[in-house]
């Protein structure tokens, strides 16, 4: 079968939906060797050919990397949309992924270009009839009831962490990370792009509440590309410098994250909500603690191994990281429980479910195409 994949994101800067393409993407390419991978960039007119070699080496023979135009009228059995994003070819049947809905559910956390676009691309793959694939039983839950889709209409494929996320080894050396920060104490780290949605003030405010005995002893490390709408995040941050130990990383390597995460006394992600949280299980791979929210898909990813807060109560979040940075015992039950629903998930298994999608709704579209009739 000769699928298409829209590669986007996989070559910009590393994001929730990033991390998603590239990762499916690599396990689709090392299970589907009986299939044909086209890949395109249905937002730049030419694929970055260095970058895809950088961070999809070694293509294997099945796969062509194709520049300069879109998928032509046959080539393709399916299209897979990881992104948000439509190919103008009308005729190929999609796989369309809704990682969340928050751009009409959350309105206010994005910006209006973003919720338009978003929107229009969604509404674009309803129309064509594209098989939708969500991220979450709450996702699923959130397209049916905004756009009217039957829940038996879409499949839920859970994401996974990336298999070098896991707990350090022990006597791992202090990472060389903290050093460039100049963090010298143990510290909450917090993971996510930044923007309102992620809550980072909700976060800034209840850290800043804790007793000096612990504020004083710890420090707060916030690692996350730019997003955007965060003037006032950056602006709280400033103004609580000069009495809190905060360090900002930005986005990171991979190995760089995987340090940072592992050596965190707690992981905090209150957001407000999430079609995943891909972070909570990143978190939890690496053997620490997690406090994130009781809203939406975090809740499902996390199930009974964190601690669950309120996104809107900073007290909510001040106590949970309290009680985490003073009861080893908590913390030591957590871990455990965290290792255990991360290993529930995995690349390989979602890849798996997304090509029988894909396979599905190819065969599915050939099978109906020239008898006058519309698929079943």
């Amino acid at each position: 079968m000769r699928i298409g994949f829209d590669i986007s994101k996989v070559l910009g800067v590393s994001d929730g939906i990033a991390n998603y393409s590239r990762s499916l993407l690599r396990e689709l390419i090392r299970i589907g060797a009986e299939d044909q991978f086209l890949l395109f960039d249905l937002r730049q007119p030419e694929i970055d050919r260095d970058r895809c070699v950088e961070v999809l080496p070694d293509l294997p023979p099945n796969t062509n990397v194709v520049s300069d135009r879109g998928p032509e009228p046959g080539e393709l059995d399916v299209f897979m949309c990881p992104a948000f994003k439509v190919p103008e070819l009308e005729s190929v049947p999609l796989v369309y992924t809704v990682h969340d809905v928050t751009f009409v559910s959350h309105p206010q956390f994005h910006t209006l270009y973003n919720r338009v676009e978003v929107l229009s691309e969604t509404v674009t793959a309803l129309l064509r009839d594209s098989a939708l694939l969500a991220v979450s039983e709450a996702t699923r839950s959130e397209i049916s009831a905004w756009f009217g889709v039957e829940p038996s209409r879409i499949s839920v494929v859970y994401e996974a962490a990336h298999v070098l996320y896991a707990p350090p080894a022990q006597g791992d050396p202090r990472p060389e990370i903290l050093q460039r920060l100049g963090v010298d104490r143990p510290y909450v780290l917090s993971v996510g792009s930044i923007e309102p949605r992620k809550n980072l003030r909700g976060l800034l405010q209840a850290f800043s509440s804790l007793d000096s005995s612990l504020r004083d002893t710890h420090a707060l490390v916030v690692v996350g590309a730019a997003g955007w709408r965060n003037e006032a995040i950056h602006r709280h941050m400033s103004e609580l410098a000069d009495r809190l130990d905060v360090s900002f990383a930005g986005a990171l390597q991979l190995p760089d994250l995987v340090a940072l995460y592992g050596h965190a006394a707690v992981f905090a992600y209150p957001s407000f909500a999430e079609g995943f949280g891909l972070p909570v299980l990143e978190a939890m791979a690496c053997g620490t603690p997690v406090v994130t929210s009781n809203r939406s898909s975090m809740v499902e990813v996390a199930a009974n191994a964190a601690r669950l807060v309120n996104p809107e109560d900073p007290v909510s979040i001040r106590a949970a990281l309290a009680e985490l940075l003073q009861d080893d015992s908590v913390c030591n039950r957590l871990r455990k429980l965290g290792l255990e629903r991360a290993a529930e998930f995995s690349w390989s298994r979602a890849a798996e479910e997304t090509l029988t999608l894909l396979r599905r709704e190819g065969y599915r579209r050939r099978s109906t195409r020239g008898t006058g009739r519309p698929a079943e």
